[in-house]
């Protein structure tokens, strides 16, 4: 098997981390990947800014959703819907996250494209 994955050395992550993560994204299973897609778009709908927090948030509200054996595979899958279609842009910030199974590591902040807010919503209804 051979690991093809582009390493970002500028990234504050180790490289070992980073081949990790991409390990877990290459071995996730599909309809996981599908369901955190639809779970990212959701939560970028209804806020303004967020983290892997929030969305794990919102794949908990059903019971029976999929998972995959390594969670580490929900960065690079985050990685890549920003990239291909447009939810969210990474910025510069980084949280704690709140879930105990996470261990307070840090998470990046996202910047939905697709959150309106309520002064969005009517000045496009006045136009």
């Amino acid at each position: 098997m051979t690991l093809q994955t582009q390493l970002d050395f500028e990234q504050r992550l180790p490289v070992s981390a980073q081949i990790g993560m991409q390990q877990a994204y290459d071995n996730a299973d599909p309809r996981w990947k599908r369901e955190v897609e639809a779970a990212i778009r959701q939560v970028a709908l209804t806020h303004d800014s967020f983290t892997a927090d929030e969305v794990v948030g919102e794949l908990n509200r059903n019971d029976r959703h999929f998972v995959t054996h390594n969670n580490s595979a929900m960065g690079n899958l985050m990685k890549e819907v920003a990239r291909t279609m447009r939810y969210m842009e990474h910025t510069d910030k980084v949280q704690r996250s709140c879930r105990g199974k996470a261990k307070g590591h840090y998470l990046r902040v996202w910047k939905s494209l697709l959150f309106k807010t309520g002064d969005d919503l009517h000045q496009k209804a006045g136009q």
